[in-house]
Formats: structure tokens, sequence, C-alpha cells
């Protein structure tokens, strides 16, 4: 989504619990540690990826499992609601980026650009020191949607993506003059981030196969802007062809956080993407997955 995500606001909720972690620090084993280290303050676990600590949190069991990626500098909580659903059908987890939420009191970010590379790196190593088994179906929000399309490109283990109101390459052009830029410092963006050389590699996967591909849009974003919505479609729709095996549908009355206004679209996505792997078949129809169209959603793509 075009600049700082405003699920950000969750991160607000959380500062009190934040500051009292911070002596967790000192306790949780060195840099180095190689195992997860079960966090006392919060529910979950901290894990060394990348060099740093990084929090995460699962729930239930089974398989695939369903890994959550957080927008630009937001945190974990928005996915509560849904994190609860899909823990009850099979495995679910979700993690702080270096930079934010419970990772940013355990690790401080660098004095220097990060990109999606790096953000990748710390994504591999989280579930590979933190025994998050795969095969994997990643879900991506905002930003987290450009890096889940990174991630699954370049990873054979994850089988399916679910993006939510995703980020898409070449949006910056698409909608200059339609919303502010972004920061052209990266130390003084969220998580430190090199905004269009990262969006720039994310866009370096043009093709996700066959592989079960749930696209979700929200209809409700940038009211006031009338130029925005048609634009913003268009994208959509680009990331929805980047796979044979796709569902596309709209959230009509949602803002751009779907997870939190919406979480039964979401869950539904999701779930339907872990039982096309669970049974090696492809997505059901979106009527199938999301019911008839109605006010707070419509299909795009007919899938099936």
């Amino acid at each position: 989504m075009p600049y700082t995500d405003s699920c950000q606001t969750w991160r607000m909720t959380r500062c009190a619990l934040l500051l009292a972690a911070a002596s967790l620090v000192a306790g949780c084993g060195g840099a180095s540690h190689p195992k997860p280290v079960k966090d006392t303050t919060f529910p979950g676990w901290i894990v060394v990826a990348d060099g740093h600590k990084v929090h995460y949190d699962c729930r239930g069991q089974g398989s695939p499992t369903v890994v959550f990626l957080n927008g630009w500098g937001a945190d974990s909580t928005s996915w509560s609601t849904v994190l609860a659903r899909i823990g009850r059908l099979t495995r679910a987890c979700e993690y702080d980026r270096l930079g934010t939420g419970v990772t940013g009191i355990y690790s401080q970010l660098p004095d220097s650009p990060r990109d999606a590379h790096d953000q990748v790196r710390e994504l591999e190593q989280l579930l590979r020191n933190g025994e998050i088994d795969a095969p994997y179906v990643v879900v991506g929000h905002s930003w987290g949607g450009g890096l889940a399309r990174l991630y699954a490109g370049t990873h054979d283990d994850v089988k399916a993506v679910v993006l939510v109101d995703s980020v898409s390459p070449g949006q910056d052009e698409a909608l200059r003059g339609v919303l502010p830029p972004q920061p052209s410092d990266p130390l003084s963006s969220p998580e430190n981030l090199a905004w269009e050389k990262s969006l720039a590699e994310a866009g370096t996967v043009r093709s996700l196969g066959s592989r079960p591909l749930v696209v979700i849009t929200a209809g409700n974003d940038f009211g006031s802007e009338p130029r925005f919505f048609p634009i913003w479609s268009r994208l959509q729709a680009r990331l929805a062809a980047l796979s044979s095996d796709t569902v596309h549908v709209l959230a009509r009355t949602s803002t751009h956080v779907v997870q939190t206004d919406e979480p039964g679209i979401v869950s539904a996505g999701v779930r339907a993407a872990v039982l096309a792997v669970r049974r090696d078949t492809r997505l059901p129809s979106c009527g199938s997955i999301f019911g008839a169209d109605a006010r707070d959603r419509k299909c795009l793509t007919s899938g099936g």
C-alpha cells in the first residue's frame, strides 16, 4: 500500500508492555543462541535470525504451515483474529520483522538501509531456526504481500500464496500525483526500508506458476481520492495474473487493513489455499470460497 501502513496504529496499544519487556533481552540468550526461547512477557517465542532476535508466535497443528507477513512498519497484532481461526485448521505463525513490534524492542535496526532481500533472509532463517516446518502458505498484507511474492518466487517450499491488498511493482509511477510520494531516505522510513529498491526486487518475480493464489482487494481505500481506486484495481488484477490458479475477490466495504475489517473474508481465502495444498487440488470457485456476491464482497475472477 502506498505510504506507511495504517495498521501501524496497532503498535501503540503495546507500547507500555514493550518497555516492560526490555529486561527480557539480556535473559533470552546471546545473539548466537541457535534455539527458540519462550517469551515470558508476550505470547510466543524469540529466536535468532539474520543475526538478531526475532519474536514470533504460532498456533495450532498440521500441514501446511501458514505464515503471516505484516505491512510496512506494522506489527503482527492485526492478524490476531485470523491467526486464531486458521490455527484451528493447521499450524499458523505470525512474526515481527526487524524494526517492528516486539522484535523492535529485542533488536535494534542498524544505521544502514535494508531491502527486500534482507527481509527474505530474516524470514528464511526464522523458519529454519524457529523450527517452523514446511511446506508453507504465505499470507502477505500490503508490503507483506510484496515480500510474500519475492519469498514464494525464490523458495519452492511455498505451495500457495494469499495477497491481502498487496503492493504491486509499478504502483509508485501509476499513482504519482494521486498520493504523496514515499520517503526518499530509507533511514527516515519504517524498518529503514529502501522502498523503491525493495519494490523492484519483489517485481523480479513475474510468475508463481500454477501455485494457488488468492488475491483480496480492499474496496474502501482512500475514498476521498476518486482517482485512486481505478488505478489500484488494475494493479491488483495484475497481481492476480501471477498464477494460472487464481481467485480474486473485492472486499467492498473494507479499508486497507482487510484482516481487521473483514477477518472472515481473509480467513476464507487462507482456508481455501490451505485445503488446496493439503488435497493437491486447484482452488475452488470464488463463489465456493467467499459465497455469493453481497454488500461486503464481490468475486472478480471465478476460479475453479
